[in-house]
C-alpha cells in the first residue's frame, strides 16, 4: 500500500486529485467505478478479479455527466478525507 500511496504523492501535491476512503463494510465480489471530468463519464462494473469482463461506459451526454457528478458527489459526502503529511 506504502508504495501505491508513494507514486500518488506528487499528484497529490499538485492539488490535482484528493484521497477519500470509505469506512465499514466493503464488497469483495462487485467493484463499480465512476469518473467524471468537465464535459465526460467514464463509469464501469466488474467482478473483483475480471477486469477484462467487465462492461465500460464513456458518454460526454450532459444529462449523463450530470448525473454521474452528482452521485460521485453523494459518494464523497459519505467518504473521509485521507490527510497525507509530508515532512
Amino acid at each position: 500500500m506504502m508504495l501505491g500511496l508513494e507514486s500518488w504523492i506528487p499528484i497529490y501535491m499538485t492539488g490535482q486529485v484528493s484521497p477519500y476512503y470509505l469506512t465499514g463494510i466493503h464488497n469483495s465480489v462487485y467493484c463499480h467505478f465512476n469518473y467524471v471530468s468537465g464535459a465526460v463519464a467514464l463509469t464501469g462494473e466488474c467482478i473483483k478479479g475480471y477486469h477484462d469482463k467487465g462492461k465500460y461506459h464513456l458518454t460526454s451526454n450532459k444529462n449523463d455527466v450530470a448525473y454521474y457528478r452528482t452521485k460521485s458527489e453523494c459518494l464523497l459526502n459519505k467518504a473521509n478525507h485521507l490527510w497525507i503529511f509530508i515532512e
